[in-house]
């Protein structure tokens, strides 16, 4: 019995080692190339990393080297089978207020290796809670939208459902 809880010791001690002493970094930087190659460009960044976690501070994002926001905090936060970016305080330009609503307080997306074709994704601001998700098999977002105010305002690029209005897109 001692030798079973022994291993199951080591074992744990070995996943929260490979947590906490993995290359947050240096993984960043493999994301930001991939975006990179799509046009997406962050610059401006100061990037802390902590035990379990990423902070990037005052990132600038561009696209085809036009700054399409700025954003205050993001922090990546992952722990074995869960990962969650949530993306603080965005600005988004003003010529892309007809797509967009600025500002979003707060963006968060959560993955899990349990349901590992979808990432789930929350959204709030000057609205209602924006909830919506990314389905990685079919390529596509579906984002539910209830407010009144994001309703009348994008409802051209608005499909009704059953359950009230919603945006969808493929990739």
């Amino acid at each position: 019995m001692q030798m079973v809880k022994k291993g199951i010791l080591v074992f744990m001690v070995i996943l929260l080692s490979l947590a906490i002493f993995s290359p947050k970094r240096e993984i960043y930087y493999l994301f930001e190339d991939e975006l990179m190659k799509n046009g997406i460009i962050i610059d401006d960044e100061e990037i802390n990393d902590g035990l379990l976690s990423l902070t990037i501070s005052h990132p600038k994002i561009y696209l085809r080297g036009v700054l399409i926001a700025d954003v205050e905090k993001i922090r990546l936060w992952t722990i074995f089978f869960y990962t969650r970016l949530a993306i603080g305080h965005i600005k988004v330009d003003s010529s892309l207020d007809k797509f967009i609503p600025s500002p979003i307080l707060k963006l968060q997306a959560s993955y899990s290796v349990t349901n590992p074709l979808k990432v789930s994704l929350l959204a709030t601001g000057d609205f209602e809670n924006v909830n919506g998700a990314v389905y990685l098999e079919s390529k596509t977002v579906h984002i539910d939208i209830s407010d009144k105010k994001l309703i009348n305002k994008y409802k051209s690029q608005l499909r009704k459902g059953e359950n009230g209005w919603y945006y969808e897109t493929s990739f």
